[in-house]
């Protein structure tokens, strides 16, 4: 399971929010025990035009993600045909989904989703869209509080989201990834100034508790 968000925010720049937690079954049914490990769920390219999130089957996501990376010189108005044509032919009825940003000509946030062997959704998105863990209840913070803010804001919002999410699935959400994109193409936070603001987030966390619960030491 992940869980990760793609925001606009002001100025139709984006954000891109994701754990970094990968589970993995033993290869063979009844052999092994479950492990996993952290890496990146985002992927962009070597030319800082477009990046992508990749939740549900790893493999067949990742690979849907390197031919999307493909679409970054498409036209806007060719972009669904593409993406669904792509989808489908590599999905392999597999179930998975991708929230995508391009940079270029302006930034646009597109929503890929294949479930049980056909295309659910392929469309721009306006607002915000989750992928992964979708029912989770971290999604509150989001819903609650997006309202076209500033990167920097929004970068505090998804990190918020995703700690709360590990929180509520530890075994399976843990690690931070955030990407932002505007005009002059996209930027990835290290992997230091993730871990800052994950701690942050935490902290933030621990606060609010203690606010609601009428702590004086909040």
């Amino acid at each position: 399971m992940t869980m990760q968000v793609g925001m606009v925010a002001e100025g139709g720049n984006i954000v891109l929010a994701s754990d970094t937690r990968w589970t993995y079954s033993p290869l063979v049914s009844g052999c092994g025990a479950r492990h996993g490990s952290n890496s990146r769920k985002i992927r962009t390219d070597d030319r800082n035009s477009i990046a992508i999130a990749c939740a549900r089957d790893k493999v067949d996501a990742n690979r849907v993600a390197d031919a999307f990376i493909q679409l970054r010189d498409e036209s806007e108005q060719n972009r669904a045909e593409r993406m669904r044509g792509i989808g489908t032919a590599i999905a392999d009825s597999k179930d998975l989904e991708c929230i995508v940003a391009f940079a270029y000509p302006n930034p646009t946030l597109w929503f890929f989703q294949y479930i049980n062997g056909q295309v659910v959704s392929c469309e721009p998105v306006y607002t915000y869209v989750f992928a992964g863990d979708t029912v989770n209840a971290a999604v509150f913070w989001i819903r609650n509080y997006h309202n076209f803010q500033s990167i920097d804001q929004l970068k505090r919002l998804g990190a918020h989201m995703i700690v709360s999410a590990g929180k509520i699935c530890p075994d399976t959400i843990s690690g931070l990834e955030i990407v932002y994109l505007d005009r002059s193409g996209v930027h990835t936070l290290s992997i230091e100034e993730s871990l800052a603001l994950e701690l942050e987030a935490r902290e933030w966390d621990s606060k609010i508790g203690k606010l609601i619960l009428g702590d004086e030491e909040a």
